[in-house]
């Protein structure tokens, strides 16, 4: 039986999914609880990293070597970069890079996402989403809530990044290092720069439940 890892950084952008799996079993591991269940003939562990990097990496780890995940699915909300984007609008990354301030060498400064998991969540969204759009672009990965008009602009300007997010990076890296196939799916719940506090808190329950919607048909996909 296929094992998909399912990661969120905050409650919210697991709880939707959590409520259409079936639970087995919830191990606790690094202080993380990690949701054994099923979904469409899939066995599929979802859990909750919460957010930065480090975090990210060891969830991701954990999930390929304790679990013995075959796929990798990132999930959750993102502050949107593209002036194009709206809130609502569901974005599947196609690379993400490293931050620029990071001095160490590694052979990729980009990770791909893997191009068939793409096609996949692309159909599936297309199907699900009624009113918004659906994105597939490069992102950025930031130590920082994209709440500041300077993240806003500089990533865009910099890579043309369609959001901002704070574990992309580390879990792309990760599943790079271990060849584990991945993809990273966010809902713009707020526009960056122009203030966490105005959209944030409206838009993070919708957009978790959109994604939610999303993961079930790619599983039945893959």
């Amino acid at each position: 039986m296929k094992t998909i890892g399912i990661i969120g950084a905050m409650e919210e952008e697991i709880i939707a999914l959590r409520r259409r799996i079936e639970l087995r079993e919830i191990h606790q591991i690094a202080g993380m609880d990690f949701y054994e269940a099923t979904m469409k003939d899939a066995q599929v562990i979802v859990v909750r990293c919460e957010n930065g990097k480090v975090n990210a990496a060891i969830c991701t780890q954990i999930l390929i070597d304790r679990f013995k995940a075959n796929y990798i699915m990132n999930i959750g909300v993102a502050g949107g970069l593209h002036p194009d984007v709206n809130i609502g609008d569901v974005i599947i990354a196609s690379d993400i890079d490293m931050p620029a301030d990071t001095n160490c060498e590694v052979e990729n400064v980009f990770w791909e996402t893997d191009k068939r998991l793409i096609g996949c969540a692309k159909e599936v969204a297309d199907k699900v989403l009624k009113e918004h759009q659906v994105w597939i672009g490069h992102i950025e990965s930031q130590d920082e809530f994209a709440a500041s008009v300077k993240i806003k602009e500089e990533p865009y300007s910099t890579f043309t990044a369609f959001y901002a997010e704070m574990e992309g990076a580390a879990i792309a890296h990760t599943c790079y290092m271990n060849k584990i196939p991945f993809v990273m799916l966010r809902t713009i719940s707020d526009r960056a720069g122009n203030g966490i506090e105005m959209n944030f808190d409206d838009f993070v329950n919708l957009a978790a439940r959109q994604v939610s919607k999303m993961i079930e048909g790619i599983v039945e996909y893959i």
